[in-house]
C-alpha cells in the first residue's frame, strides 16, 4: 500500500503514534538516552536501512534492509527503543520522498514488517526461558530466524487479504533467498556485542559500512537470483511457445491455435482455483497443449472424415491417448505431463478410455482437461451455434457421470472471468499477427481436410446430381471457379455430364482451365473450369485441380458401373423389358401420382396362348424369339407414358395412365393383332394369341397387389372362356401347324 492522499498520510501517522505509545508503555513509561551520540548513530543506521532497498526486476517489488538494524539493535536497544528509532526513520524517509515529489515506498508494508521483525526478534533474544536454556550467540541465531519469519509475515497476510489464500502460493511470497543474510548479520551482531564493552559507542559507527557491505552483497545476490529467475521464466516461456507452435503445426484442422489457447487458459485457471501446486500447474499447462499429440498416429482420412465413424475407426481414434502418453513420456518433463495426456478421455463414472478409471482414481489434471476439451468442442462446433453459457449448462448435465462435479461447480462460478482472460489472450495474438509459418501450415491442413472431404463425397456419389453437389460445395473452396463442366466423351461437341455454377460464365469466361481426366474403365474425358475474372485461376489452382482429377474420373466410373448394375438388376435379361421388381416400383409411383392428381390408371395382364406348344415342338430358342418379338412389338405400339414389363414366363403387364375404359378395349384389340404378328415373325406361323385382363384404378383397387391380382383373374377368365369355345387360331403355314397340332 502506498501513501497517495492526505487521508493515507493521516492514517499512517496515527498508526505510528499508536505504535510509539505502545512502545512507551512496554518500556514502563521511562525513556533514557544515556549517550545521545550512540542513538544518533542508530538512527542513521535505521534510516540507511530504510533507504537501502533491494528491487526485484522480475516482480517489480522491493525488499527493505530494516532487518539489519533490527538485529543490530538487539545488543543495546530494547523493544520500545527499537520501534521508536525505526519508525522515526520510516517517517523521515516518507517526508523526504514527499518533499522531493518522488513515488513513495510501501510505507505501510515497511512499517508493519519492521515492527513485526522487532517484536519477534526481541522476544526470541530476551525471552527468559530461552535465556536460561541457550547461550546468547545461539539466541542471536534463533532471533534472526524469528526476525525473518516475522518480517515477512505482513506480506503473506496482505496477499491472503487480497484473495490469494492458497498456502503454497503464500509460502512462495516469502523472500527465502534473503534468509542466509539474516544468519550473517546475526554473526556480525555477535562480534559487535563482543566489541561494544571495549570501544563504547564508537563501535556504532562501524555499523554504517557494515550496512553498505550487506546491502551491496545482498543486491548483487538478489540481481543474480532475479536473473536466474528471469532466465528460467524465459526458458519456460520458450519451451511453452515451442510446444504450442509444434502442437498447432500438428493439428489437422483449422483454428487449432484458438483451440489450444482456450485449452491452456481454461485448464490453468481451473487448476489455480483448485489449489494445484506450481509444478502441477505447469504440468497442466503442457498437457493442455499436447493432449491430442497422439493423433499423429491416426490416419488423416479418419480425423478429416465428415459424419459418423465406424467401430473400427473409433477404435483407431481412441489409441491417440496412449500414443500421446508415450510421446510425452520421452520428453522427460520435470513435472508429470504424461499421465494427464493419457487420462484426458476418462469419465467420472468409469465409462471412458483407455483404462476405464473412475472418480478420484483419474488424475485431477486429466479430469480438468476432460471438462475443458468438452467445453471447447461445444463452443467451436460447426454443426450448431451455441453460447458459452449454454455449453456450460450442457456440461453440468454430465456432472457425476462424465465429469468431476467439483470441477463443473468451479467452472460454472468462474467461466465468465476465465473467458475474459481467454478473449484478451486471443486478441493479443490477433494484434501481434499470426506467424507466417503457422498460417501456411493451417492453409495446408485446411486444403488437405477439404480434399479428404471432397474425396469422401465423390466416392459416395451415385448420380451426376450428387457429383455436381460435391464439386459445388467442396471443390469451389479450393479453386474459385464460376462454372465447371465435366465431359466423358472425347469429341469436342460432346454433351457435359456434370455442370456446376453459372452456366452463362462458360460463354463469358475471361480465364479458363482445361484438364484431361485419367482414363478409368475404358473411358476418358476432360474437366473445364471457367472464371469471369482474368488471371484468377492460377498455377496453384491448377495443381489443386490436378489432385482431384483421379477422384472425379473414379466417381464417374463408379456411377457408370452403378447404373449398369442397377439396370441389370431391374431389367429382364431376355426381353430387355423391366422385370417384376421394377414393375411394382413403377406401379406404386404411378398410383401415388394418380391419387394426387385424381386420374385413372389401367393395368393390363397379358398371357400368350399357344406359347407352350411352340416351346414343345419348335424348342425353347424359338420360344425365346417369340418373347423377344412380342416385347419389341409392345414397346413399339405403346405411348411414351405407358410402361411395359415382363412379369415372368409368357406373362406381360402394361401400365396405361389416364386411359378410359373404351380406349383400353380398343388398345386390347390392337395388341391382339400385334401379338399374332410377332408370333409369325418369331416362329414362322400364326399360332400365337393373347389373353388380356384389365383392372382399373381406383375402381378395382388402390394397391399394387390388388390391381395386379384383379387383372390376372380377369385374364384367366378370358383364357378359360376362349378355351371352352375352342376358338381356332388361323394358321397360315400348314407345315408348322401340323407340327404344332
Amino acid at each position: 500500500m502506498r501513501l497517495k492522499n492526505p487521508i493515507d498520510v493521516l492514517l499512517f501517522l496515527s498508526a505510528l503514534a499508536a505504535m510509539g505509545a505502545c512502545a512507551w508503555l512496554t518500556s514502563g513509561g521511562e525513556w533514557r538516552f544515556q549517550e545521545d551520540a550512540r542513538y544518533v548513530c542508530y538512527f542513521v543506521v535505521a534510516w540507511l536501512a530504510v533507504r537501502l532497498r533491494i528491487t526485484l526486476r522480475s516482480s517489480n517489488e522491493s525488499y527493505s534492509m530494516c532487518f539489519v538494524f533490527v538485529l543490530i539493535a538487539l545488543v543495546e536497544l530494547n523493544l520500545s527503543q527499537t520501534l521508536v528509532v525505526s519508525c522515526c526513520a520510516i517517517v523521515i524517509d516518507v517526508i523526504c520522498e514527499k518533499a522531493l515529489g518522488n513515488r513513495m515506498p510501501s510505507a505501510w508494508e515497511n512499517l508493519l514488517s519492521t515492527a513485526a521483525a522487532a517484536v519477534g526478534s526481541q522476544w526470541a533474544y530476551r525471552s527468559l526461558p530461552l535465556d536460561n536454556w541457550l547461550e546468547w550467540p545461539v539466541r542471536l541465531v534463533v532471533a534472526s530466524t524469528v526476525c525473518f519469519v516475522a518480517g515477512n509475515a505482513p506480506l503473506v497476510i496482505m496477499n491472503a487479504w487480497n484473495g490469494d489464500a492458497h498456502w503454497r502460493r503464500l509460502m512462495r511470497s516469502l523472500y527465502v533467498f534473503t534468509f542466509p543474510y539474516y544468519i550473517v548479520v546475526a554473526m556480525f551482531t555477535a562480534i559487535y556485542a563482543a566489541v561494544v564493552p571495549f570501544v563504547h559507542w564508537y563501535a556504532t559507527a562501524a555499523l554504517v559500512p557494515l550496512m553498505l557491505v550487506v546491502h551491496h552483497s545482498l543486491k548483487r545476490y538478489a540481481l543474480q537470483v532475479d536473473r536466474h529467475r528471469a532466465e528460467a521464466e524465459n526458458l519456460s516461456a520458450l519451451q511453452m511457445r515451442t510446444m504450442e507452435a509444434l502442437a498447432a503445426a500438428m493439428e489437422k484442422e483449422a483454428g487449432s491455435h484458438e483451440h489450444l489457447t482456450r485449452m491452456r487458459i481454461y485448464a490453468v485457471e481451473l487448476g489455480k482455483a483448485l489449489g494445484l501446486a506450481a509444478s502441477e500447474i505447469e504440468a497442466l499447462r503442457a498437457a493442455a497443449i499436447l493432449h491430442d499429440i497422439g493423433k499423429l498416429a491416426v490416419p488423416d482420412h479418419i480425423t478429416c472424415k465428415t459424419g459418423g465413424y465406424t467401430a473400427e475407426e473409433l477404435e483407431k481414434i481412441r489409441i491417440h491417448s496412449t500414443i500421446g502418453e508415450r510421446i510425452v513420456h520421452r520428453v522427460n518433463f520435470p513435472y508429470p505431463v504424461a499421465p494427464l495426456v493419457r487420462s484426458h478421455h476418462e469419465n467420472w463414472d468409469g465409462s471412458g478410455y483407455p483404462d476405464g478409471l473412475a472418480g478420484e482414481n483419474i488424475p485431477l489434471g486429466g479430469r480438468i482437461l476432460a471438462v475443458v476439451d468438452a467445453l471447447d468442442s461445444l463452443v467451436t462446433s460447426r454443426a450448431r451455434t451455441i453460447t458459452l453459457a449454454q455449453a456450460v449448462e450442457q456440461l453440468s448435465a454430465g456432472a457425476g457421470t462424465r465429469f468431476d462435479p467439483r470441477i463443473i461447480k468451479i467452472l460454472k462460478r468462474k467461466y465468465s472471468q476465465i473467458e475474459q482472460i481467454f478473449t484478451a489472450a486471443a486478441q493479443s495474438v490477433i494484434d501481434q499477427g499470426p506467424a507466417k509459418y503457422l498460417a501456411s501450415i493451417g492453409a495446408a491442413r485446411g486444403e488437405m481436410s477439404a480434399l479428404f472431404k471432397l474425396h469422401d463425397q465423390l466416392m459416395r456419389a451415385l448420380s451426376t446430381v450428387e457429383i455436381a453437389h460435391a464439386l459445388r460445395t467442396g471443390f469451389r473452396d479450393l479453386v474459385p471457379y464460376d462454372a465447371l463442366a465435366v465431359y466423358t466423351g472425347s469429341t469436342p461437341d460432346a454433351k457435359a455430364d456434370v455442370v456446376c455454377g453459372d452456366r452463362s460464365a462458360i460463354r463469358r469466361a475471361r480465364s479458363k482451365l482445361i484438364l484431361n481426366l485419367p482414363e478409368i474403365g475404358g473411358s476418358a474425358g476432360r474437366m473445364e473450369l471457367y472464371s469471369l475474372l482474368k488471371d484468377r485461376l492460377t498455377e496453384s489452382h491448377l495443381r489443386t485441380a490436378r489432385t482431384i482429377l483421379p477422384r472425379i474420373a473414379q466417381a464417374l466410373d463408379n456411377l457408370r458401373r452403378y447404373q449398369a448394375t442397377s439396370d441389370s438388376a431391374a431389367t429382364d435379361f431376355l426381353t430387355k423389358l423391366p422385370n417384376a421388381q421394377s414393375l411394382f416400383a413403377r406401379l406404386k409411383q404411378e398410383l401415388e401420382n394418380a391419387a394426387h392428381g385424381g386420374t385413372e390408371i389401367a393395368v393390363l395382364m397379358c398371357d400368350l396362348d399357344g406359347f407352350k406348344a411352340v416351346n414343345d415342338t419348335l424348342g425353347h430358342l424359338a420360344g425365346n424369339r417369340v418373347l423377344q418379338e412380342v416385347a419389341q412389338a409392345f414397346r413399339a405400339h405403346t405411348r411414351d407414358v405407358d410402361y411395359v414389363a415382363r412379369l415372368g414366363g409368357d406373362e406381360f403387364v402394361l401400365i396405361l395412365p389416364g386411359m378410359s375404359r373404351d380406349a383400353v378395349e380398343a388398345r386390347i384389340s390392337g395388341l391382339r393383332r400385334v401379338v399374332k404378328d410377332a408370333g409369325m415373325r418369331g416362329c414362322g406361323a400364326s399360332v400365337i394369341g393373347a389373353s388380356f385382363g384389365a383392372a382399373r384404378f381406383p375402381h378395382d383397387g388402390s394397391e399394387c397387389d390388388d390391381l395386379v391380382a384383379v387383372a390376372d383373374q380377369r385374364m384367366y377368365e378370358e383364357k378359360r372362356r376362349r378355351h371352352s369355345q375352342a376358338e381356332p387360331f388361323p394358321v397360315e403355314t400348314p407345315e408348322v401347324a401340323e407340327q404344332i397340332m
